[in-house]
């Protein structure tokens, strides 16, 4: 393959589609909210297919295939995503390759964009989907749980390209022009690192020959862009930041460091501990926090896998706040120490072994389990882990969660007849860079 671009091919006859994905890496910086609009930008139109309505002609003649795009962000980089899902190969009606024809389009559309006097895109495209982006980060603000989870990130990881969320700020989105934009994506064309990974009954050589034949790579020609490592820090010392918004339900966000990362072999022990803690009806926080001191409407916890952080999340009354991070501490205290039963230990394995389970279902779930390898460094396979997991023992999730540490804890409680100021604080939080 080119330079800077890798190819992964699984090839499977467990499903009647072939998926592709193409994944283009950049760090975030900066230049995160010109490169978050490009993806939505593309999906209006190309040369070749000028119209979003010309785009959907073309995937119903490949049978009904699906495009998709998104933003996603791991560790410190920012990703754009585009999906194609479409006919398998054994299926297939005539000569040629439904996953030929749709790579033909996907190129169209990732690399001959409509573009305005060669330095801008479709003004009207580019228009429609800035206040998109304007929209998407507005309705984080408007739903508070995905509020307060991105203000504990913002506050936890402030000195961390990871504070900056994928889409931008409205800040940033507000001082976007059409030139940058389009500048900034002929650069990452040029130098960004990208994948594609593939799974269907094809071979990697018949995908390569088709990849090669139908992308322009030409101008790849280097040198490419670095992509930054995850940063991983130690904790702070257990700071606590408190906004006061009109919820009707009060937010509690806690964001935990460890020392386990996805290249330690102590990393499935580490998902078995997380599970235990907040993975579900079995688990510490759901037992003790919701269910015997009914502190919480809701309550569980999450891990940001490749930065090795783990984050709680609750909903709860206002004046609960002290209770319930008294007893959510205790809960990680008691997981660190080893008094965990054999009710919380094994549903905690059955529960990770299912979800493993799950991604051999999914040529997506494959492919994003694939692209977590590869960026974490990530030691175990899928098929790795459904081995190891249920082999985890008490000691190995007491070793694991012994560097667990409360880093920042985030409360979003209501606030007396302050609706509009406090929305307008909210705005603003979202609308600066960290």
């Amino acid at each position: 393959m080119p330079g800077g671009v890798r190819l992964f091919v699984r090839e499977t006859t467990k499903f009647k589609t072939s998926t592709l994905k193409l994944f283009i890496h950049r760090n975030l910086d900066e230049g995160t909210t010109p490169a978050a609009i490009v993806p939505f930008v593309l999906r209006r139109g190309c040369r070749g297919f000028p119209t979003h309505r010309d785009i959907s002609r073309e995937l119903e003649q490949l049978y009904g295939a699906s495009l998709g795009v998104d933003i996603l962000k791991s560790g410190e980089r920012q990703i754009l995503c585009f999906r194609l899902d479409c006919l398998g190969e054994r299926f297939k009606k005539g000569r040629r390759s439904p996953l030929d024809r749709a790579l033909s389009l996907l190129s169209n559309i990732v690399w001959n964009t409509v573009d305005e006097g060669g330095n801008q895109f479709s003004t009207a495209s580019f228009e429609l989907e800035k206040r998109n982006l304007r929209r998407m980060v507005e309705a984080i603000i408007d739903e508070k749980m995905r509020y307060a989870s991105e203000r504990l990130i913002q506050e936890m990881c402030r000195e961390e390209p990871y504070a900056v969320h994928e889409y931008g700020t409205l800040e940033t989105i507000d001082e976007l022009t059409n030139e940058a934009a389009f500048e900034g994506y002929q650069k990452l064309l040029r130098t960004a690192p990208m994948d594609i990974f593939v799974v269907g009954d094809l071979t990697l050589d018949q995908v390569e020959e088709m990849v090669l034949s139908r992308v322009p790579f030409a101008d790849r020609n280097g040198p490419f862009s670095k992509i930054k490592p995850p940063i991983r820090k130690r904790p702070g010392r257990g700071r606590t930041v408190i906004e006061e918004h009109d919820v009707n339900q009060a937010k509690l966000a806690m964001g935990y460091r460890t020392d386990v990362f996805p290249d330690d072999t102590r990393y499935p022990a580490l998902l078995v501990g997380n599970s235990i803690l907040g993975g579900g009806t079995f688990s510490k926080i759901f037992k003790n926090v919701r269910e015997k001191k009914q502190l919480a409407y809701y309550t569980h916890s999450m891990m940001e896998r490749v930065k090795g952080l783990i984050f709680i999340h609750s909903g709860i009354d206002s004046q609960q706040f002290s209770a319930a991070v008294k007893v959510i501490k205790k809960q990680v205290s008691d997981l660190r120490s080893g008094r965990i039963t054999d009710d919380e230990l094994d549903g905690a394995k059955k529960a990770l072994v299912n979800r493993f389970r799950t991604i051999e279902d999914s040529a997506g779930r494959m492919i994003n389990d694939a692209l977590e390898i590869l960026i974490a460094g990530r030691r175990q396979s899928g098929a790795t882990m459904l081995r190891a997991l249920p082999k985890v023992d008490l000691d190995q999730v007491v070793d694991a969660c012994d560097g667990i540490r409360l880093d920042t804890t985030f409360f979003l409680r209501e606030a007396e007849g302050a609706s509009h100021a406090t929305r307008t604080a909210a705005r603003s939080s979202m609308g600066r860079l960290p």
